[in-house]
């Protein structure tokens, strides 16, 4: 699995095609250039490789696109984390009542990589309070990224060619490796 992160301006496709060009270079495969140029298609809003075998899922916050490649089924969630009524959105939309800032967000981005991930709606899975299995992948303190998979997470991660500075059009990619099902 391989999880980038860039700044908004070069484009949800632009993105994808970059991470899964690196998920498809680390996996080894002798790759022309013409199959390189991979076909990015949306179905209800949904991004899919037309003529590359991983999953890929993609989500937007402020000024950063995130999205994730995968040998599996895969949802990705990243959200800036700001100051909210925490307790009043937690009663609209969770099953259970949150106040906390750190907690909502996990719980928030938890939901909507499982919702990306299995086509379930947003609100029904945020009610049922079931996302198994996700992992919070840590980049900076007032940004989340979550993903879903199918699969259980290996307690690795780690991080290759991390830039903080959004303003640019520099990159950092996160390997993510998961265990085999």
């Amino acid at each position: 699995m391989l999880i980038g992160v860039f700044n908004k301006a070069i484009g949800s496709t632009t993105a994808l095609r970059k991470t899964t060009k690196e998920f498809l270079s680390q996996k080894d495969l002798d790759l022309s250039s013409d199959q390189m140029e991979l076909q990015i298609v949306y179905h209800e809003r949904k991004p899919s490789l037309k003529n590359a075998p991983p999953y890929v899922s993609l989500s937007h916050s402020a000024n950063i696109i995130a999205c994730v490649v995968a040998e599996c089924q895969v949802g990705i969630d990243v959200e800036f984390m700001v100051e909210r009524n925490f307790v009043e959105l937690s009663k609209r939309y969770f099953s259970k009542t949150i106040a906390d800032n750190r907690e909502f967000y996990e719980y928030w981005t938890a939901g909507e990589a499982m919702s990306k991930r299995t086509d379930v709606p947003l609100v029904k899975v945020l009610k049922s309070g079931f996302f198994a299995p996700f992992r919070h992948v840590p980049i900076f303190p007032n940004l989340i990224v979550t993903i879903s998979t199918e699969r259980n997470f290996d307690e690795n991660i780690s991080v290759l060619d991390f830039y903080s500075n959004f303003s640019s059009n520099k990159s950092f990619t996160i390997y993510c490796p998961i265990e085999n099902a």
